[in-house]
Formats: structure tokens, C-alpha cells, sequence
């Protein structure tokens, strides 16, 4: 794989810098306290070899979905399997990017079934007018697509900050919200979503910047999990390109944050054959939590899987609005999935 000269970009500025301008903005800087809980990580595969990066899972009643940073010519690599294990290249999810993006420059894709009905796809792009990468949206009424944007420009951007990547939903009982990176200037930020989704509102939430050495400066690809009472955020760290990627947890108050910086424990690294790990996200596998994420195979990243468990207990699933715990035709299990013990 070639990397993408926009894809993760560093940091421009310092942390310092990075908190005056959110303060500069309105928007509070982290600050939580809250319990940690203890989570193990039982990682299978690669179950999708080659490049696979940044993975996104939908399960659509007894079908799991599988889409991918681009890395051979699609725009959203998406795949299928019916076990987890077993897995076919379906095509590209979304063949026609819209006016405003450079083609070639997409990324990041993250799918949820939209509230009102089909399925919405979040995804980076190179901002061919404004110069940075941006978030975007697209729907499609299937999994498979084909999604379309048809809008003239980003669903969001934060130029200030350097531009915007790697966004997901989060359904829970306060509603829908969107996390995402900023990223030359480096945050991790959240801010609900409008109605079917179709626009961010409210306050937007600075969550978390690097401060951690094993960040190394970087905290990107976020994704909430629900443990309990709990409520966590999920993140890459470090360069994506090399050994010291890593994928971290903080514990957060709610969605909206605040989240407590010194809670931050690198929760999966570099170990044996399992090299730059990073991209988290949370799906309902089968009735149990399973995290999707991405590491290094020869010059590709390919995906794996990992087995939530919290306290020696299986992380079970359980149904919130715009997921389920049990598999039903046109409904899917994705972000916003709640965990419990068993």
C-alpha cells in the first residue's frame, strides 16, 4: 500500500496550542473522574488478509458486513460474511464520490442503519476547495449500496483545526451523537447529531487530546463503548504507519464527555506477530461484544477481530436504539452497542 500523503497528518501545533484554540472556541477542555474498568481483548485472525484498514462492521440479520479505507481502487471496499470467519469481496459501497472530494482520497469508512430508514456511511475525504480532509455523508436503502452524497460540500469540518477524519455514531438513551478527530490540530471531539442525522447540533465537546508518552502525540479513530454504567472511548494512538500504533481506552461520563485524561490505558499494542494495532470498533457478534480493528501484515493492514470481555466474563450485547442483540432482518447491530456482564 502506498500511503496517502493526507491520511494522517501530524500534528501542526503543540497540546498547548490545540487547548487554547478549543477555549478560543467555547468548547471545555476534558476533565472526569470515573471508575476503570478492567477489560481483556481475545484477538483472532487476520480474518480479512491484504489491506483492510479501518474497519467498519454492520450485521444486517444473519449477515455481517465488512467496509474498508480504500486500498484497490474502490472507494469503500465492502465484504460479506455469514460466520465472521468466511469472507467475499462484495465491490465498492460507494462507486461515485461526490463533487466536492479529490477522487482517490477517501477513507475511514464507518456504516450505520440510518433513523430514518436505510443505511448512512461517515467517511473521510481530501477537500478538493478548502484543502483539508473532511467528513462526509451518503446513504443507500442496502447494506451494500450503492451510497450517495449529494451534497455540494463536507457534512463537517473544523479548517481552524486542520480538518476533520475518522467519525462514527453512537446511539444511547441522550440521543445520537458523532465523535470524530480533528486533525492537524489533534483532538478527539463529539457533538449530537440532528434529526435522521442529517446534521450536527448543540455544543460540540472536546473529549480528549494526546498526553500520554505512548500516544506519542496522536489520539485518532474514536469509538464509544457502553460497559455497564460505564461509558468508555476507544481510540488509535501513535503513527499509523508503524510499530508503536496502539488502540487506548479512557473513561468518559457520558458520550458528551467529559472524559478523564488519566484514565487512559493502552489497551492492545504491538505484540508478537500482531504489529500496529489500531481502528477500533464495537459490533454484536453472535450475542457477545466483538472488536474490529486493523494491523500490519507484510505491507498491508489487514482486519482482525478481538473478544470483548470485562472480569473474566464475556461482554454480552445488548439491544439500544439503532442496535440489537438478536439478529433480525434490516436491523442492524453496530455502534451504540451496550455491554453487560454475564
Amino acid at each position: 500500500m502506498v500511503p496517502n500523503p493526507w491520511r494522517r497528518a501530524p500534528a501542526a501545533v503543540t497540546l498547548t496550542a490545540a487547548i487554547s484554540i478549543a477555549w478560543a472556541v467555547g468548547i471545555p477542555v476534558p476533565s472526569a473522574s470515573a471508575g476503570q474498568p478492567i477489560v481483556t481483548l481475545a484477538v483472532t485472525g487476520p480474518i480479512i488478509r491484504g489491506d483492510a484498514p479501518d474497519p467498519s462492521i454492520l450485521v444486517v440479520g444473519h449477515t455481517d458486513y465488512a467496509f474498508s479505507t480504500d486500498s484497490r481502487g474502490d472507494n469503500v471496499p465492502v465484504y460479506e460474511s455469514t460466520d465472521l470467519v468466511h469472507w467475499q469481496l462484495v465491490g465498492d459501497a460507494m462507486p461515485v464520490l461526490p463533487s466536492w472530494t479529490e477522487v482517490g482520497y477517501s477513507w475511514s469508512p464507518s456504516v450505520t442503519a440510518a433513523p430514518g430508514g436505510g443505511y448512512e456511511l461517515f467517511y473521510d475525504a481530501y477537500d478538493d476547495g478548502g484543502g483539508e480532509q473532511c467528513i462526509g455523508r451518503a446513504t443507500a436503502p442496502s447494506p451494500i449500496g450503492p451510497f450517495v452524497d449529494s451534497s455540494t460540500k463536507p457534512f463537517l469540518c473544523q479548517p481552524v483545526l486542520g480538518g476533520s477524519i475518522d467519525a462514527s455514531v453512537f446511539r444511547w438513551h441522550g440521543g445520537d451523537v458523532l465523535v470524530w478527530k480533528s486533525d492537524r490540530i489533534v483532538g478527539i471531539w463529539v457533538q449530537e447529531l440532528g434529526r435522521n442525522d442529517a446534521s450536527v447540533v448543540g455544543v460540540r465537546h472536546l473529549l480528549l487530546t494526546p498526553t500520554a508518552s505512548w500516544e506519542d502525540g496522536v489520539v485518532e479513530g474514536p469509538a464509544f463503548l457502553q460497559i455497564g454504567s460505564t461509558t468508555t472511548l476507544w481510540f488509535s494512538a501513535g503513527a499509523w504507519s508503524g510499530t508503536g500504533y496502539s488502540i487506548g481506552m479512557v473513561v468518559c461520563d457520558s458520550p458528551l464527555g467529559p472524559c478523564d485524561a488519566t484514565t487512559a490505558t493502552q489497551e492492545l499494542k504491538t505484540r508478537g506477530t500482531l504489529i500496529g494495532p489500531g481502528g477500533p470498533t464495537f459490533f454484536d457478534g453472535f450475542g457477545n461484544v466483538e472488536m474490529a480493528f486493523s494491523a500490519w501484515v507484510g505491507d498491508g493492514r489487514a482486519m482482525y477481530l478481538a473478544s470483548v470481555g470485562v472480569d473474566g466474563h464475556a461482554l454480552a450485547a445488548e439491544a439500544t436504539p439503532g442496535s440489537a442483540a438478536t439478529a433480525r432482518p434490516d436491523t442492524a447491530r453496530t455502534v451504540g452497542v451496550t455491554g453487560r456482564r454475564r
